[in-house]
């Protein structure tokens, strides 16, 4: 059974919780402050130890979270350690105000429909999603076992994009993934990098 971690700022308590819910009913073990850590017990010990023991984290986005460094230093635990990392927005943030590792973790949106983004988040965990088995799903194929060719349209800034394609990178990398040809093209300026 999946143990995860669920990451978020105080302020987003009734979010966490009505996840935290959610998650149970699909058999979700699942850690988080507000109702696992003992008033007796040192904090950050449980938090170390949560986080050791979980098998991925769920990250609820918000202004508030974003802007909390504790929050930062779970994710980048959980990135660092390999473990997946979902990422789902609990509150309408632009992916320009995210950073650009969580814009390539491509976050579920529970903002719009709750339960189809729970139901969205559930099936990544259970399939332990890949970046791989994001590209099939919108119809891409890799060009041959192991090695892909990617190729992504950008309509707009480059810079974003570039950020965000250099984590995505870093993703695919990470899952065993080699990654052969990466090749970023701008509409606006009909030119190839």
């Amino acid at each position: 059974m999946t143990r995860l971690f669920i990451s978020y700022a105080c302020q987003d308590e009734d979010s966490a919780i009505k996840v935290l819910q959610a998650l149970k009913q699909y058999g979700f073990k699942t850690w988080a402050e507000a109702q696992d850590v003992e008033a007796d017990h040192d904090w950050y010990e449980a938090v170390e130890q949560a986080m050791s023991a979980a098998d991925a984290c769920v990250l609820l986005l918000s202004n508030a979270a974003l802007q909390l460094p504790s929050v930062a230093r779970e994710y980048h635990y959980f990135m660092k350690a390999g473990k997946p990392l979902y990422a789902v927005k609990v509150q309408h943030i632009e992916y320009d105000e995210m950073p650009p590792a969580l814009v390539a973790s491509m976050p579920v949106d529970l903002t719009q429909d709750f339960k189809r983004g729970i139901k969205k988040l559930v099936k990544r965990v259970y399939e332990r999603e890949t970046p791989t088995a994001m590209l099939r799903e919108k119809g891409e194929r890799a060009s041959r076992p192991g090695n892909m060719r990617l190729s992504v349209t950008v309509n707009g800034k480059l810079t974003q994009a570039d950020a965000a394609l250099l984590e995505f990178v870093e993703r695919l990398q990470k899952a065993g993934i080699e990654v052969e040809d990466v090749a970023i093209v701008d509409l606006q300026a009909k030119t190839q990098r």
